[in-house]
């Protein structure tokens, strides 16, 4: 939905593990620093889809007169609810409502999460109570460098407190060495 494409990245967001690792080989202290990769357990059936919608519409019309390319607020609403709400799948031969998260194998399924995602990440980095020295997201993966001796423990507490949709899990460098994206970095 190329309607959507613009707010769904930040600053912050890459495209590919290259575009990391070429950041990362610029930095005169990559070597005295804590390389951790978070990632969300289960991002796109966790994405909470009406708290998406909403921030997709506070985007996209900042005021109940605005239009965005010929669509009131309302209908845009509509349409979202549409495309992304009653989704209907089976397991075990039997057929079963999901009632929120994006449906696994939707196409709108990384778009609402990087909507979601870049709406948040701002907001978590700021109060998060270890700063990292580099930040970037990938969908669902985060990468984040640190000095050497930082307390990751804290990170992982504080970022699992955030909302309650979301679970966060960490790895840790090894052998200069990080999975991101089911490749190594």
């Amino acid at each position: 939905m190329p309607f959507l494409t613009p707010i769904a990245y930040s600053e912050r967001s890459v495209t590919d593990v290259f575009q990391f690792v070429k950041e990362i080989q610029q930095r005169t202290d990559s070597i005295r620093t804590l390389m951790v990769s978070l990632d969300i357990e289960s991002l796109f059936t966790n994405v909470p889809v009406a708290e998406t919608i909403e921030i997709i519409l506070s985007k996209l019309f900042p005021d109940e007169s605005c239009e965005y390319r010929g669509f009131t607020r309302n209908n845009f609403k509509t349409l979202l609810k549409l495309a992304v709400e009653d989704a209907y799948f089976s397991f075990d031969s039997k057929l079963y409502r999901q009632i929120d998260g994006m449906a696994m194998g939707s196409p709108l399924g990384p778009l609402f999460a990087n909507i979601f995602l870049s709406h948040y990440e701002s907001q978590w980095l700021h109060e998060s109570p270890v700063k990292p020295l580099l930040y970037r997201r990938y969908v669902d993966d985060t990468l984040w460098l640190f000095p050497e001796n930082t307390d990751i423990t804290r990170l992982l507490t504080f970022m699992n407190s955030r909302h309650s949709n979301m679970k966060f899990t960490y790895e840790l460098k090894n052998s200069n060495c990080i999975s991101f994206r089911g490749l190594r970095a």
